[in-house]
């Protein structure tokens, strides 16, 4: 009989995840990380478990140990990071009174419409879309930062390398935010808003 995946809207950690968990908890303990705080997600695999930050880690999206991102937006010689440099210049220009070649809010938004076409997500049928594509299905706009978060580059990482996922679950590890309830290796659903679509 085949158990059920983790729902992760709602979950009560697997013992697994948990004891993966503390295992990450102890290497972060040990290790020289920005402990500002944020997110970390393991995925329990028929391959052992693996491990994901949110966002960045020490101004990295990619670091050993961890499932690479979806898409890498930080190499200093891509695209996204010279259009980056790009907008800051007109955003600079306009503070100063100077004129601009472009609306920058306008170059933001179509930066961050590339960048969404660039992050292709797979599911456990192989199906590969964009995240601005998954929105699109449902009628939505994807929010900043949608597709950075620890579940999705886990259960991408798992499906494109034939892995089959087991249980999951996320963690915070770090400082206390002061905007929200987070509390260091406290387990909590992953968010709506961008991993929910």
């Amino acid at each position: 009989m085949q158990e059920k995946f983790t729902y992760p809207f709602c979950y009560v950690p697997d013992a697994r995840v948990m004891k993966a968990a503390e295992e990450l908890i102890g290497i972060l303990d040990t290790g020289h990380f920005d402990r500002s705080g944020k997110m970390f997600g393991i995925l329990v695999t028929d391959h052992g478990p693996l491990y994901a930050f949110s966002g960045l880690l020490d101004g990295r999206a990619d670091v050993d140990g961890f499932v690479p991102p979806i898409y890498d937006y930080t190499d200093p010689d891509g695209y996204f990071r010279k259009e980056e440099a790009r907008i800051a210049v007109q955003v600079g220009r306009k503070r100063a009174g100077l004129p601009v070649e472009d609306e920058p809010a306008r170059m933001s938004a179509a930066l961050q419409d590339w960048l969404f076409r660039q992050d292709r997500v797979m599911n456990a049928r192989g199906e590969c879309l964009s995240i601005k594509e998954i929105f699109a299905l449902r009628g939505l706009v994807p929010p900043g930062g949608t597709g950075e978060c620890a579940g999705p580059k886990l259960l991408d990482y798992a499906f494109k390398n034939g892995f089959r996922p087991i249980a999951m679950g996320e963690f915070w590890y770090g400082e206390s935010p002061v905007k929200e309830v987070r509390e260091q290796g406290r387990f909590y659903p992953s968010c709506m808003g961008k991993c929910g679509p």
